[in-house]
């Protein structure tokens, strides 16, 4: 089932931030942190099933300065 976040979207727009990572200083209500909850678990579920249910490997996270080159990028993005 795909559940309609469009409540979220705006702020996750205006933040440059996904759905499920906003926080209440990006301007969330106290109703929509557990709408975001749901959709960090909707999200995490689909992208766990998914490579299952279509027969690929599940990739692995990422470990080691991955993260930190991801943190970089997202600031980087954040200033265009």
């Amino acid at each position: 089932m795909i559940v309609d976040y469009a409540g979220l979207v705006p702020i996750a727009q205006q933040s440059r931030k996904p759905i499920f990572d906003l926080e209440q200083a990006d301007g969330i209500g106290a109703g929509q942190i557990q709408a975001v909850a749901r959709c960090r678990d909707n999200f995490t579920r689909i992208g766990t099933r998914l490579p299952e249910r279509i027969g690929i490997e599940h990739p692995q996270p990422l470990l080691g300065p991955a993260p930190a080159v991801a943190a970089w990028l997202m600031r980087s993005a954040r200033d265009l």
